[in-house]
């Protein structure tokens, strides 16, 4: 399930697919961070949830599309996402 081809799809980085959209928002990271958690578990991040993701986002130099992949990435693996979906 998580290397098929829903998960290729969902967490593609293209051009006006979901993360296109959370990236180019004028919007500080933590509301993108916010967004993601929001669309895969309907609630927001914790406060360790989000230093967690900005410090992945920091780490990313400036790809804040690659960044947001990697926090979606691992959200949509995350055991409260499986059970709860």
């Amino acid at each position: 399930m998580f290397n098929g081809d829903l998960i290729k799809v969902a967490t593609s980085t293209g051009k006006g697919g979901f993360l296109d959209r959370v990236a180019s928002t004028g919007t500080k990271n933590a509301a993108k961070i916010d967004a993601i958690y929001l669309a895969a578990l309907a609630r927001k991040p914790s406060a360790k949830e989000v230093a967690k993701a900005n410090d992945l986002m920091a780490a990313r130099k400036g790809d804040a599309v690659g960044a947001l992949q990697d926090i979606w990435w691992a959200v949509l693996n995350s055991n409260e996402f499986v059970i709860n979906h």
